[in-house]
């Protein structure tokens, strides 16, 4: 499912406007994006956890690497088994 589709499930699903439904999933997203960026962690009790993990650079000429680490919630695991 992509990002629109996800929109149209949403709207449908809850009855509200596509446009509003699409402005709170640019909210999330941007803000998700710029929590992880800034290197803190985010924890959305019914999804999961986002955070950074940076790797150790081996010398002073290698940079060193970002990765984010997702950990799905108890809860989402249970609905999704």
């Amino acid at each position: 499912m992509n990002n629109q589709e996800f929109i149209k499930y949403t709207a449908n699903r809850y009855g509200i406007d596509e446009n509003t439904i699409e402005t709170m999933v640019d909210i999330l997203a941007c803000s998700l994006h710029e929590i992880i960026h800034s290197g803190a962690s985010v924890t959305i009790d019914e999804i999961g956890e986002f955070q950074t993990k940076v790797s150790q650079r081996f010398d002073h000429y290698s940079a060193a690497k970002t990765q984010i680490i997702f950990t799905p919630s108890d809860k989402l695991l249970e609905e999704v088994a």
